[in-house]
């Protein structure tokens, strides 16, 4: 059902995380920008293995 996706999920989870927590002050701005990138990687990498890049 979710054959693919369950990377991209996870990480636009990961990044709804890292600015609810910035927000809330449960993390500092270098520890969310840290998680986004982290996410953001997963999601570009993933998509490079799908499409053959």
């Amino acid at each position: 059902m979710l054959n693919g996706y369950k990377t991209y999920i996870t990480a636009a989870l990961s990044l709804v995380y890292a600015a609810s927590a910035l927000a809330t002050g449960h993390i500092d701005a270098n520890q969310a920008i840290q998680l986004a990138q982290v996410a953001l990687a997963a999601a570009f990498l993933r998509h490079g293995q799908q499409t053959g890049v």
